[in-house]
């Protein structure tokens, strides 16, 4: 030991002598943990975002980074297999067990939304057997502390409108590139809360950087994280690298198959392939 390091076990001794535990809880910790952000917690000694019952899931370390932002506007994504959806996923349940809480994922399509594997069906997995109610005319998960979590789609850019008139506290758009600029900003403008309501708002997104909306998610989620402006919506990317469940191997050799640009995207989340038209010789 240092002459510079702290004896932790002495000074947990000398706290617990000159302090009760009462003393210890309500005095020293309690102001402490009112500086923990809402999203995240204290479990076993360890600051994590905020997990329940309902998350049949255990984050990898990004996946943690981005759910304990507690800030209004974030990002996940680039690179293909880096646990994008299941992130959103989390995200929208981390406050189910709460009331005054209502959650919204929503994907370009139905169809989309009610591909095996995809949000929905990632839910149904998570929340069977559970408390959790479905109804399927709705699409929407109630749960007993009064909160719930609707699945949507915005096929046409008017679909945006259905949505409207609802106290939304989390909205999350998977494969935010399928969206017009349009539909995702929109929501902004039913983001909000009663007062005294300790949930913080968040709008989440995640994709690749491929589709139709490429560019518009660059300039406003990506580009304004990367050069450090002020206020910019906060932009964690995420390869597979990222994600210890993924096969990497395999998936290198599927994605071998694509052109290099499409595979730079695909693989490294590049948002910047293709952007000067140019090749560059680390996309192949």
């Amino acid at each position: 030991m240092t002459k510079d390091a702290i004896d932790w076990y002495a000074f947990d001794k000398e706290l617990r002598r000159r302090y009760t535990p009462t003393q210890i809880k309500e005095q020293l910790l309690a102001p402490l943990l009112k500086l923990v952000p809402p999203t995240q917690q204290f479990v076993n000694g360890r600051l994590g975002p905020k997990l329940n019952k309902y998350i049949k899931y255990k984050p990898f370390p990004k996946q943690e980074s981005f759910l304990s932002l507690d800030c209004l506007e974030a990002f996940y994504g680039g690179a293909g297999f880096g646990g994008k959806s299941v992130s959103l996923l989390t995200a929208a349940l981390q406050f189910v067990d709460q009331p005054g809480y209502n959650a919204l994922l929503i994907r370009r399509t139905f169809g989309e939304l009610n591909k095996p594997g995809a949000l929905m069906d990632m839910a149904h997995t998570w929340l069977r057997g559970t408390d959790a109610v479905w109804h399927g005319d709705k699409k929407r998960y109630d749960f007993p502390s009064g909160a719930t979590l609707t699945f949507g789609f915005m096929d046409a850019e008017s679909d945006k409108y259905q949505y409207t008139g609802v106290n939304w506290q989390f909205v999350g758009y998977d494969e935010v590139t399928q969206f017009t600029q349009s539909q995702y900003e929109f929501l902004f403008g039913w983001l909000r809360k009663l007062e005294g309501n300790p949930i913080p708002l968040r709008v989440r997104s995640a994709s690749n950087p491929i589709g139709s909306g490429r560019g518009w998610v660059k300039e406003k989620l990506v580009d304004p994280w990367r050069k450090g402006y002020p206020n910019a919506p906060v932009f964690v990317p995420a390869t597979i690298k990222d994600n210890p469940t993924a096969n990497e191997v395999e998936y290198i050799k599927s994605l071998s198959h694509l052109d290099p640009i499409t595979r730079a995207q695909v693989l490294r989340g590049d948002w910047d392939a293709m952007a000067s038209g140019k090749f560059m010789r680390h996309w192949f």
